[in-house]
């Protein structure tokens, strides 16, 4: 199967969405020296669906997105991102409480905190509103990002309001 990448140019950072024809594979962020742009990109079914939900989201009109993701990873961590999907946008929880409200006290927690700290899915599932405990925020190891993405959550929940 064929695999497709494209970015994305959001208000935050350039976000990098790889798949295949079928499936989203991974989200990352790419900071404005590491981004490459070209041509040439084959249509895939979720791209376009993928485009529009990232606008939305930034457009304060999506708070949770609904595209084909592909999960590669053990079940421990699947379980985990898929958890993360259930915290409201605007909100954080500290891992503590992540772990106990979506009963993962049976996983090793350095499983479930590589889930949050390794999501392959930037943004998509929105591991930046799960604090790690130290003041770190879960998601991708770009804290500045993570930050950015918590205000500007807050910042439309209130403006919604």
């Amino acid at each position: 199967m064929k695999r497709v990448n494209f970015l994305l140019d959001t208000p935050i950072a350039w976000l990098e969405i790889s798949g295949t024809t079928d499936a989203i594979l991974g989200a990352r962020w790419v900071l404005d020296d590491d981004a490459v742009i070209g041509s040439g990109l084959r249509s895939v079914a979720w791209k376009e669906a993928a485009e529009q939900q990232v606008k939305r989201y930034f457009e304060g009109s999506l708070y949770a997105f609904d595209l084909p993701l592909e999960f590669v990873a053990a079940d421990a961590q699947i379980r985990s991102l898929k958890a993360i999907q259930s915290i409201e946008h605007g909100n954080t929880i500290d891992f503590q409480s992540f772990v106990a409200k979506n009963e993962l006290n049976d996983l090793r927690m350095s499983d479930v905190m590589y889930a949050v700290g390794g999501n392959p899915f930037a943004l998509i599932i929105p591991s930046h509103r799960v604090d790690l405990g130290d003041g770190a925020m879960g998601g991708s190891p770009l804290q500045r990002i993570d930050q950015q993405l918590r205000e500007y959550e807050k910042r439309s929940v209130r403006l919604a309001s």
